[in-house]
């Protein structure tokens, strides 16, 4: 469920960064936004999941594969478009392409730490998931 959950964020968050128009607004920085960003460790049990990236309890391998191999590309084309490209983070607000991106591995780390520590890894498929291609999807440059 965890890594379900990171690979639904990441494909709703770069999904609506390529489909932006450029922001010419304001952008506000609260103190837990700039305590986020500055740390990079998210404080659990603090938010409530969009019903968006709320996963299914049917997760397969495959299912798993084809979501890392959506996510993985839709992260490519989010590092691609345009620097003004924005996401609006419905406690964080609004955030531009470049700190989008590193929001959502500040969110996968959360989760997949999370999940490291509290599951024990049986199954390699999994691990190799984990740590060979998670580590390619997201390319913040």
């Amino acid at each position: 469920m965890q890594i379900e959950h990171c690979l639904l964020g990441t494909m709703g968050i770069c999904s609506a960064l390529v489909n932006s128009k450029p922001y010419t607004g304001k952008i506000k920085k609260g103190f837990w936004r700039r305590l986020i960003f500055l740390t990079g460790i998210i404080p659990r049990g603090r938010a409530k999941s969009p019903k968006a990236v709320i996963p299914t309890d049917q997760a397969t391998e495959s299912g798993l594969r084809e979501l890392l191999a959506e996510a993985g590309l839709s992260a490519q084309k989010a590092a691609e478009s345009d620097c003004d490209c924005w996401w609006k983070h419905f406690s964080f607000g609004v955030m531009k392409r470049d700190e989008a991106l590193k929001f959502v591995e500040i969110h996968n780390k959360h989760y997949l730490i999370f999940f490291l520590i509290y599951y024990p890894i049986t199954n390699k498929v999994i691990e190799r998931m984990l740590f060979r291609d998670a580590t390619r999807s997201v390319v913040i440059g």
